[in-house]
């Protein structure tokens, strides 16, 4: 999802909070149907990690893999600030500031160079 600070792009991967009661698998299937129109099947914790952005304020970021079976994913500008959906080719992972700062991860996940660790520890963070 791409969205722009300070004017610069910056892209993030899907998701959102928990709200009351919910896993986080269910709080994923909710936010991919709000934000993307999408229903999904999660699968596999890939990656679990803190990005520090203050001295009080630690965001713990969980990455799980999935897998969309039913839909076309559309920004639903109602449930997001996004400015638009962007597919890119996995190679253009280790040239974007992603958030979280997990692109290098991602790439070695998807050509099997590397199996992953789940925990990656505190996410050092390019902020604008």
């Amino acid at each position: 999802m791409q969205y722009h600070y300070n004017n610069n792009e910056r892209l993030n991967l899907p998701g959102g909070n928990l709200e009351e009661g919910e896993t986080m698998a269910q709080s994923l299937v909710r936010e991919m149907h709000e934000e993307l129109g999408i229903e999904v099947q999660i699968h596999e914790l890939l990656f679990v990690g803190e990005v520090v952005s203050s001295a009080q304020k630690t965001t713990l970021h969980c990455v799980f893999a999935g897998t969309i079976v039913n839909g076309i994913p559309q920004l639903n500008p109602a449930e997001t600030t996004a400015e638009a959906l962007v597919w890119l080719p996995a190679e253009q992972l280790l040239t974007i500031n992603l958030y979280p700062n997990i692109a290098q991860k991602l790439y070695l996940h998807l050509h099997k160079k590397q199996t992953p660790s789940t925990y990656v520890g505190q996410i050092e963070q390019e902020w604008f």
